[in-house]
């Protein structure tokens, strides 16, 4: 069994919290930043369902 991790021990390597901080547009505009090193323009995000 998967041992449970309280919310402020989380990071960007757990999918819940990746997920749940990629539905905010200027959040995700900055991981695509970070992630390819350049800036980005606007970010239009579009849940799951």
């Amino acid at each position: 069994m998967a041992q449970k991790k309280q919310f402020k021990d989380l990071d960007l390597s757990n999918a819940f919290l990746f997920a749940a901080a990629l539905e905010d547009e200027e959040t995700c505009r900055l991981v695509l930043e970070c992630i390819l090193g350049t800036p980005v323009g606007k970010v239009k995000v579009k849940a799951e369902l």
